[in-house]
């Protein structure tokens, strides 16, 4: 048995995972709908097709969402 491909962040050269739309749902406490939604209309995290399946790294997701909250913090004021 082979393990899938690692993706290496940028931060410590760690090796990250492949998430499915279900899985980043359930990290960003929204809904598959809300993941498929934002990426028809280029928001959200980066994810990308391997087949006919979508995909995100984590570490990207994580960064995406480290993002979001800099972006609201700085109108906040």
């Amino acid at each position: 048995m082979t393990k899938p491909p690692s993706h290496t962040d940028h931060h410590g050269g760690h090796p990250s995972k492949l998430l499915t739309i279900p899985e980043v749902a359930e990290l960003l406490r929204t809904t598959d709908g809300t993941l498929r939604y934002w990426r028809s209309t280029g928001k959200g995290p980066l994810s990308f097709r391997v087949g006919r399946h979508v995909r995100y790294w984590d570490t990207q997701v994580v960064e995406w969402l480290a993002q979001q909250q800099d972006n609201d913090t700085a109108n906040q004021g």
